[in-house]
């Protein structure tokens, strides 16, 4: 009953991180993160991401522009070789907010599709809620 159990909640696992079509979620272009841990961000707060085809990242924590490189397959995207710039910012709780984002990009995510506009990346660290930017 055990094993049978545990397969059906691998399976409902895998069916939450495939996207609609059987496809996996498609993260390419630039999103907007609108929650950290659990914590919905302000409005202003800035905090984008951005998945480029040749394999670069890049975006901004809110204070600083960073970049990186990542991998994704089957539903898993690793972030590595980030740089930011090191500019301070003022604003309450701008910096630490940042600190917390560019902390949870160092382990791999999984992807959990919410429709064509949003997406859930998570690991051991949290989740990371990202909905599409729009031009």
């Amino acid at each position: 009953m055990k094993i049978l159990l545990g397969a059906i909640v691998l399976a409902i696992s895998a069916c939450a991180q495939i996207g609609e079509g059987g496809a996996w979620p498609d993260i390419s272009g630039p999103w907007l993160v609108e929650s950290i841990a659990g914590e919905t961000l302000p409005a202003d707060a800035g905090v984008t991401i951005a998945f480029a085809a040749d394999g670069s990242v890049s975006g901004n924590g809110g204070c600083n522009n960073y970049r990186g490189r990542y991998a994704y397959r089957k539903g898993v995207v690793t972030i590595s070789e980030v740089g930011s710039t090191m500019m301070a910012c003022v604003e309450a709780g701008r910096m630490e907010r940042e600190a917390t984002f560019h902390a949870r990009l160092g382990a791999p995510f999984t992807i959990a599709s919410a429709g064509a506009h949003a997406l859930t990346l998570s690991n051991d660290s949290g989740r990371i809620g990202l909905r599409r930017a729009t031009n």
